[in-house]
């Protein structure tokens, strides 16, 4: 039971382990859209371009998290038996996709 540490500091590493072993399932078209996206910001050449981008990556990875929760139900009962819900298993996912979009935004605006 080395994940049973709710509400310490010590359930960090359960938290993010059990994040990135469903974040894998999505990984690659949520990274896929990701990318697009920078590359979109790279051809306008403006960072003013990151806002219609950003409301493009939280609708598709809204369609994504629908489609998962939808039509791959059954990896759900895996997280489940963790402690962790269908809406907190996707919460983490998509906060973790958010912050590597915000990191190839970062990188995509510094070269502009």
């Amino acid at each position: 039971m080395l994940c049973n540490l709710t509400g310490t500091i010590l359930a960090l590493p359960c938290i993010m382990r059990v994040c990135l072993t469903f974040y894998r399932t999505v990984a690659f078209p949520l990274i896929c859209i990701s990318m697009v996206c920078s590359y979109q910001v790279w051809l306008a050449q403006t960072a003013y371009f990151i806002v219609p981008v950003f409301w493009v990556k939280i609708i598709t990875s809204l369609i994504i998290g629908t489609y998962i929760a939808l039509f791959r139900s059954e990896q759900f009962i895996f997280f489940n038996n963790l402690g962790y819900s269908r809406t907190r298993a996707l919460a983490y996912s998509f906060f973790f996709d958010f912050l590597i979009w915000l990191f190839i935004m970062g990188v995509t605006v510094k070269m502009l």
